[in-house]
């Protein structure tokens, strides 16, 4: 972020002159950052999804993407409890 603020000092100096407030600027370099975030990420995801799903069908094996969300009925947690049939009852 230091290198990114030295490299563009013309053009912060530039938009403070034309009345921009450090917060305008700040906010622009938060967008800027977090717009470049999701897209490298996104297209990460793309080409990872792409090389896998290519390996696979050269490799003749079947390729499957999750749908993400989708869930047939809730999970149990690791350590929410026994389960009703190990539940030792005492005898009346």
């Amino acid at each position: 972020m230091v290198i990114s603020v030295q490299e563009r000092r013309a053009e912060i100096g530039l938009r403070r002159s034309l009345g921009a407030t450090r917060g305008q600027i700040r906010t622009q370099f938060l967008a800027e950052s977090l717009l470049l975030s999701g897209l490298g990420g996104g297209g990460g995801i793309l080409l990872g999804t792409g090389v896998t799903m290519g390996y696979a069908l050269y490799s003749g094996w079947p390729s499957v993407v999750p749908v993400l969300g989708h869930r047939r009925r809730p999970r149990r947690h690791l350590g929410s409890g026994p389960k009703r049939s190990h539940v030792v009852r005492p005898s009346s």
